[in-house]
């Protein structure tokens, strides 16, 4: 059997199947920050010549990981209708707590020092 939009599922595994594929994304980024953290590579994009440091490797994991946070929490916000009631709550909670770092690090990252 075929699935079409007049099947009554249709909505709602479309929906999972775009939430699911939303927090693989972010796993997936999550593990490209993590891995160019660990490389090096992402302090030298972030602060160039000066990222010899540890605290500019750590520095660079926090401006890096709130977007994976922030995309897997998106995933886990669309898929509301099926999590109990704690784990919406927790859902909400990683969106706004992701979405204020995420603020943080992109107004870092934007202001000149």
């Amino acid at each position: 059997m075929a699935l079409r939009a007049e099947h009554p599922n249709f909505m709602r595994l479309a929906a999972r199947s775009l939430a699911g594929a939303i927090m693989a994304a972010g796993l997936l980024l999550l593990v490209k920050v993590i891995r160019d953290a660990y490389s090096g590579a992402l302090a030298m994009r972030l602060f160039g010549s000066a990222a010899e440091s540890p605290a500019a490797t750590l520095c660079a994991l926090g401006l890096g990981l709130p977007v994976p946070f922030h995309v897997i929490s998106i995933g886990l916000v669309l898929q509301k209708r099926w999590l109990s009631s704690p784990w919406r709550k927790a859902a909400w909670i990683c969106i706004v707590t992701s979405g204020f770092w995420l603020g943080i690090a992109v107004a870092v990252k934007i202001v000149p020092f």
